[in-house]
């Protein structure tokens, strides 16, 4: 089998077929683009619900705790609480739907991120809004193409370029969950949850690649 040119979209090195927007480097990763439309994919705007839940039902809990002490506990202060409660969870919701609406306004509809993905982990990299997707594998193609010698600076150049990023080892994840019609692989450790997004065709080969390198996961 001849080798695998540089900068060229080739098969994973487990026998998966060739896939069309996965990129494999010279640095033996794997890169590929995703451009997530804000509009239309909700899968960030369920994440910032998920989190203003948690902490609503966190501070529900807690200042139920701390009110277990007094005489009209049960049931006036309860159902006080709940109250307060009831009318919070609709006003966190329009707060958040209204500043997603202003963040993908502001990002110009679209989240544009860059994957690393080698037998170690994945590392989840957003790119500035005005970057497109063109010029993202442009520039992949370039870090990694036969001007460049040395090839550990392709992850730093990209980090540069980027936002910020996150990094899943997959010895440490601990769940995967995919989520098909959204584009997304959820790859969650105990602290850390990363989402990765994945084109429709190429959605099972990287799922069964991350899957088959976590063996503390559940799927």
């Amino acid at each position: 089998m001849p080798p695998v040119p540089v900068a060229e979209k080739a098969p994973f090195h487990n026998g998966y077929t060739e896939l069309p927007n996965v990129i494999k480097c010279a640095d033996g990763k794997l890169r590929w683009t995703y451009e997530l439309n804000l509009y239309r994919n909700p899968v960030v705007m369920l994440v910032l619900i998920n989190i203003f839940s948690g902490i609503l039902v966190a501070l529900w809990v807690f200042i139920n705790i701390i009110c277990l002490g007094d005489s009209d506990y049960w049931p006036d202060t309860f159902l006080s609480i709940g109250k307060i409660f009831l009318i919070a969870i609709p006003c966190v919701l329009a707060l958040i739907g209204i500043s997603y609406l202003i963040y993908a306004l502001i990002m110009g509809g679209k989240y544009c991120a860059i994957f690393e993905m080698d037998d170690n982990g994945i590392n989840h990299i957003q790119m500035p809004k005005q970057y497109e997707k063109a010029q993202i594998i442009g520039f992949i193609t370039t870090l990694t193409g036969v001007l460049s010698n040395n090839m550990s600076a392709t992850g730093a150049g990209l980090l540069s370029m980027g936002r910020q990023s996150m990094y899943s080892e997959f010895a440490s994840v601990r769940r995967v969950k995919a989520l098909r019609s959204r584009d997304t692989i959820k790859v969650n450790g105990v602290l850390l949850h990363n989402q990765v997004y994945v084109p429709p065709r190429d959605f099972d080969a990287v799922l069964n690649f991350i899957t088959n390198r976590c063996p503390m996961a559940k799927l």
